[in-house]
C-alpha cells in the first residue's frame, strides 16, 4: 500500500526520511523560492510505502484523529 499526503512545504519536508537525498531537497527548496518570488503558493506531496502492519497502526491512529 502507498500512503500519499499533501501539505505546506515547510511541513513535509521537516518530516521527510532522513535518508533522502539532500540533492532533491535543496532543487526543491529552490523550485519553492523561485514560485514564492512569484507570488504562487505551493504544496508539496509525499509518498510512504506501507506494508500490512504499517498500514494498520497508522489507520488505527487517522481514525482516532477522525473523530
Amino acid at each position: 500500500m502507498t500512503l500519499y499526503c499533501k501539505g505546506a512545504d515547510n511541513v513535509i519536508l521537516e518530516r521527510l526520511d532522513k535518508d533522502d537525498s539532500q540533492e532533491m531537497i535543496d532543487k526543491t527548496n529552490e523550485y519553492i523560492d523561485e514560485y514564492a518570488k512569484e507570488g504562487l503558493r505551493t504544496l508539496l506531496v509525499a509518498k510512504k510505502d506501507l506494508d500490512e502492519g504499517e498500514y494498520a497502526v497508522w489507520n488505527e491512529e487517522f481514525k482516532k484523529a477522525s473523530l
